[in-house]
């Protein structure tokens, strides 16, 4: 029996420098995605390499361990804490000091509640519930990274016991199949959740778990003991940097996943593992000095490199140039080396054995303890919110903002809203007057109300969060409330074309999402595509007529409004909250959004049918600067809507075109 085990054990290579450099690969990938280098538009596999990696590695652990009797529970966890533990804390303690500095209250306190999930590893089940349309942006949440820390934590609780339980009842040959049907039951669990709940199959253990499995049948395979040539274990891993590469540099943030297409970075990454343990040429490009040490210290560079990037950019009231990434990337570097091999060492010299218990039992809990203290005082406080007086444009707007989200029109599922708050004048009546869109209708509504009671118009607001008011077409990417869109535009269309005399249609989306490539449209019969996406919105915008019964009724759809892709108005409040000068933060407004007017005026084209509202010689009369705030009130109540008072200046504007 011992030397059977022994000849198992030789399967395996204790250290491979090749993984090592898939580790800098992994890392860079991922590095430079984030710092929005658009050349790897799909780096954000590099977190599915290192899925792969780690269940290689701890299975084979957890695995010869098991078959020498020299597996222990306790010290598993021991060594998982020791390895994970002592950067994350120094990260999430340096993130605590930089957050009290530079975020507004409301965002301190998001940032206390993810701070308190990571230090327990449930990151990413906070990061799933928060997901909504409201959320903050990923540029706004200095620790969402690490989410993927919280899937691996939650895997490490589990798979020992799936491994040693599995050894003992059915053998190594057992322990396979067992991998094997966790692979494919979480595969087909990711892919059919990314249809219904594609936040869930991201972020959660169920859906990510046969990536770490795939890593791990390939450790239990070791080299199948098979004897191959140089030639050919280069051609295996050529293969597999090919496929990784061509994840990484044709993936895109609309493309669907994880689900089947996270299937080819895995493969990929399982191909370079594998050929890897036999010599080659291409795996010594991987054992590079350069690449080695990337590799060793890819794990706190992957800790520190998010906070560096969120943190600059929301003390920032400029955007940052190449210049200043070269500099992000330096301290960066420098950032992880002094985790590497100031940090991490002084916890690796400690056994991490039971015997050592005394010494690993506080040095765990303490920091956990500390931080959740912590954390809750930033709660009990408000975000500590007397660091600084409040301007009271930012209060008003994020009250408004409140309410906003809250409003009873803005329906989140396929069905229109039944609320008497949705219909203006005599409920009795037939409305005459109908307002459609997404949320960039719902901020509307202050003027919609206004040009109804104003005129004697009987009003309808129909009105869905995520969901442009474009016909027949599904909507990427995709999420829990895209899902429905298709279905509640047509209810839409169905109750505006029953009403017998209409006055007027008002259609308001964010169409900026869609002229700028950031979201996609396809109507099923060709892949998306942003010049697919623009033929889909002239098409649709040229049917609307056809699709409503005839009539002399005034169709309007409202144009960009000027509230940017660059989060003007965070930036804006959270310099005024430190009193800082804000007007950067809009200096590019006018322009950006002059560029995408004139793109949708494009595609409207000259359709007599349709009457196009432009926001930018009301809400921007110089035609040089957007004001976020214009002395007495705000012109935004977040980085994506205007507020009650920016959209009643365009209310003439409309009441002209009725």
């Amino acid at each position: 029996m011992t030397q059977l085990r022994q000849i198992e054990k030789s399967n395996f290579i204790k250290f491979r420098p090749d993984i090592e450099g898939m580790r800098a690969i992994a890392v860079l990938s991922v590095l430079l995605f984030h710092m929005g280098f658009s050349a790897i538009p799909g780096g954000f596999v590099g977190v599915d390499i290192f899925f792969v990696i780690s269940g290689f590695l701890i299975t084979q652990d957890i695995y010869n361990r098991s078959v020498t009797e020299k597996f222990n529970l306790m010290e598993f966890y021991l060594r998982r804490v020791r390895r994970i533990f002592p950067s994350l804390i120094a990260v999430l303690i340096a993130s605590t000091v930089a957050a009290v500095f530079i975020l507004l209250p409301s965002e301190l306190e998001n940032f206390s509640k993810s701070a308190l999930s990571a230090s327990i590893s449930l990151s990413n089940i906070y990061f799933f519930k928060k997901n909504d349309y409201f959320s903050p942006s990923a540029e706004e949440m200095p620790l969402l990274h690490t989410w993927s820390l919280g899937v691996e934590e939650q895997f490490y609780i589990f798979w020992p016991m799936v491994i040693v339980l599995s050894l003992k009842f059915f053998g190594r040959h057992g322990v396979k199949a067992v991998l094997s049907v966790v692979i494919i039951i979480s595969l087909i669990c990711s892919e059919l959740l990314l249809k219904s709940n594609p936040s869930f199959s991201f972020y959660m253990l169920p859906a990510r778990a046969w990536e770490l499995a795939i890593g791990g049948l390939l450790g239990l395979s070791g080299n199948l003991g098979l004897q191959i040539k140089k030639s050919v274990a280069g051609v295996l891993v050529s293969a597999g940097i090919l496929i990784v590469g061509y994840s990484i540099f044709f993936f895109e943030k609309t493309t669907p996943f994880p689900g089947l297409h996270a299937l080819i970075p895995c493969i990929g990454a399982a191909l370079i593992i594998f050929g890897g343990q036999f010599e080659n040429l291409v795996s010594s490009f991987l054992c590079n000095v350069v690449m080695k040490y990337i590799g060793r210290i890819s794990y706190p560079l992957y800790l520190v490199h998010w906070p560096i990037i969120v943190f600059w950019g929301l003390a920032s009231t400029t955007e940052v140039s190449m210049a200043v990434k070269l500099v992000q990337i330096a301290v960066m570097f420098g950032a992880a080396h002094v985790l590497y091999a100031g940090v991490e060492p002084i916890f690796r010299r400690i056994p991490a054995t039971r015997a050592r218990m005394k010494v690993w039992a506080p040095m765990a809990v303490a920091p956990v303890i500390a931080m959740g203290l912590v954390c809750a005082s930033m709660l009990f406080t408000n975000g500590l919110q007397g660091r600084h007086p409040m301007p009271a444009w930012v209060s008003q707007a994020a009250a408004e903002s409140s309410s906003f989200q809250r409003d009873p029109c803005l329906m989140r599922g396929a069905e229109l809203s039944t609320s008497a708050q949705c219909v203006i004048g005599d409920p009795t009546r037939q409305p005459t007057l109908v307002l459609w869109g997404n949320s960039h209708a719902t901020q509307l509504i202050p003027a919609f109300r206004e040009i109804a009671d104003a005129n004697g118009y009987a009003g309808l607001i129909i009105t869905k969060a995520g969901c442009a008011p474009i016909p027949d077409t599904t909507m990427l990417p995709n999420s829990e409330m895209r899902r429905d869109c298709r279905q509640f535009n047509s209810e839409a269309i169905e109750r505006v074309a029953a009403i017998p005399k209409l006055k007027g249609l008002i259609v308001a989306g964010n169409w900026r999402t869609y002229l700028s490539g950031g979201g996609l449209l396809t109507d099923g019969d060709e892949v998306a595509s942003p010049d697919g996406t623009q033929r889909i919105m002239a098409d649709r915008f040229s049917r609307m007529r056809e699709q409503l019964p005839p009539g002399g009724y005034k169709l309007i759809l409202m144009g960009i409004a000027p509230t940017g892709e660059n989060k003007a108005f965070s930036c804006a409040s959270r310099a005024a909250y430190r009193n800082m000068d804000f007007r950067n933060c809009s200096s590019d407004l006018y322009s950006d959004t002059l560029f995408y007017q004139k793109d949708l005026e494009g595609l409207v084209g000259k359709n007599s049918k349709i009457d196009l509202v432009d926001y930018l010689p009301v809400m921007c009369p110089d035609q040089k600067y957007c004001a976020v705030y214009n002395g007495r009130n705000a012109n935004f109540l977040d980085d994506s809507h205007i507020s009650a008072h920016a959209a009643k200046s365009v209310v003439s504007t409309i009441e002209h075109l009725l």
